[in-house]
């Protein structure tokens, strides 16, 4: 697997975003064609909390996608948070998510697309730092 990010594709990562589709079903046709799996390891999270992404493939051949957060609360996707992979025709990955990113408390979406479609979106959660301690220590 090979994730790309850097300063020469801010531009096309911006141009990419506007045009990724924001509406809350998933595609499951297309989700088949190319996963079998995508998860979140965890979905209750710090706000510095980090967290990894596991994803089995049924395409064989090499495809792109995108991972993207979105915040359903004010329709838009976290573009510090936004990026592409390659399967390089394997089986499947396991991949940091969330790496180095600070969120403000709230709920969000994991999402991945594919053609620029969505094909899987995870809800979770950022709690605040009193809400994790007191998670950490036992007192929910």
């Amino acid at each position: 697997m090979v994730i790309i990010e850097n300063e020469n594709i801010s531009k096309i990562k911006q141009e990419t975003m506007e045009t990724m589709d924001t509406s809350s079903e998933p595609d499951r046709e297309l989700f088949s064609q190319y996963f079998s799996l995508i998860n979140l390891e965890e979905t209750t999270l710090s706000p510095i909390g980090e967290t990894c992404l596991e994803c089995g493939f049924n395409k064989k051949q090499n495809f792109e996608f995108i991972y993207t957060v979105f915040n359903p609360e004010n329709g838009e996707f976290v573009k510090r948070c936004t990026g592409y992979a390659y399967s390089q025709g394997s089986d499947g990955m396991v991949m940091e998510a969330l790496e180095w990113t600070f969120l403000s408390p709230g709920n969000y979406e994991y999402r991945i697309y594919v053609e620029d479609t969505l094909v899987k979106a995870i809800p979770f959660e950022i709690i605040s730092y009193v809400n994790y301690f007191r998670q950490q220590l036992g007192f929910n």
